[in-house]
């Protein structure tokens, strides 16, 4: 609950004040946020893999 009055404040900030409930919206970025996470996580353990693979490969 916390974090969502965070949200809402940073909202009001801005000046971007949802009109949904406050916990739809915020569930809704959480998702959001969630699957971009995730993608850079995907990312980044991809690039590793590589650069193990490649530094193995030159080590033999």
């Amino acid at each position: 609950m916390g974090v969502a009055n965070l949200h809402r404040i940073q909202h009001g900030i801005t000046g971007e004040i949802p009109t949904e409930h406050p916990l739809v919206h915020l569930a809704i970025e959480l998702v959001g946020l969630a699957a971009g996470g995730a993608l850079f996580l995907t990312i980044i353990a991809e690039v590793m893999n590589r650069l193990r693979s490649h530094r193995s490969r030159h080590m033999r």
